[in-house]
């Protein structure tokens, strides 16, 4: 797997929680995972528990990515201590994080200069977008998995843990192409309105947001999904779907 790949996995896991609330099924799942896994052998979480760190160490174990988040622990000052000592702490509010990377909270950071403070919060980086931090967490406000979005440099930052994904991913760069020949803009055929159909069970998932008509003409809209599964693959987007498209595209339609 890309790097990019790898760091959306546990997003991508974290999504899939997205809305639970304390004592569901989603945040009995991430203490779960947390528990069996050892990692923090001195205590062990109950539902009674605050469970943002459990959730954010949650997610890196669940997609096997454990190795590169030498910090699993269920309490956000214990996380930074060991996050510092493998060298993956980032101590700059102002640092731009990328998909995978921890964000930690200090609610009581006064907005001026560095924050030092007490860690109090946790989550996930989803995204950045124009100075916008997209970050997914557990237990937020009354407890429950959801989004909170916060400015690049803003208030509350305490600081980022950064894991090495790019110490496990392929060697291989992004951008390969992954099929020159295929489906194109332009075609009109049975074949692309089959294709189509694939999509549309894509968006459905949430896999593409892109929008396009149900007929067997290659338009604007059905290379922009196209593309969007190459980017989530990893993959150049040439907007080509051939035979190596197909095949991934159906493997994760079966996920």
């Amino acid at each position: 797997m890309t790097e990019k790949q790898l760091r959306q996995k546990s997003v991508d896991w974290l999504e899939k929680l997205n809305g639970s609330k304390d004592g569901s099924a989603g945040h009995l799942k991430i203490l779960d995972v947390f528990n069996k896994s050892g990692l923090c052998s001195r205590y062990k979480m109950t539902k009674n528990d605050p469970w943002c760190a459990t959730a954010a160490s949650a997610a890196m174990i669940a997609v096997g990515q454990a190795s590169i988040f030498p910090c699993a622990e269920c309490s956000c000052s214990a996380m930074i201590r060991l996050a510092k000592a493998a060298g993956i702490w980032v101590e700059n509010d102002a640092y731009i994080p990328k998909i995978g990377d921890k964000v930690v909270y200090d609610w009581d950071d006064s907005g001026k200069g560095d924050c030092t403070g007490d860690p109090e919060h946790v989550g996930t980086v989803v995204s950045v977008k124009n100075g916008i931090i997209d970050v997914i967490e557990g237990n937020m406000g009354e407890g429950v998995v959801g989004h909170r979005k916060i400015s690049v440099n803003g208030q509350y930052i305490r600081g980022f843990i950064t894991p090495e994904f790019s110490a496990i991913a392929d060697k291989e760069p992004d951008g390969k192409v992954l099929d020159s020949t295929g489906l194109k803009k332009g075609d009109k055929s049975l074949g692309v309105l089959a294709v189509k159909q694939l999509l549309f069970i894509a968006r459905k998932k949430g896999i593409v947001s892109a929008t396009f008509d149900n007929n067997a003409s290659f338009g604007n809209g059905s290379e922009n999904a196209v593309n969007q599964v190459l980017n989530k693959l990893g993959y150049k987007q040439t907007g080509v779907a051939g035979e190596k498209f197909l095949k991934k595209l159906g493997e994760m339609l079966r996920k």
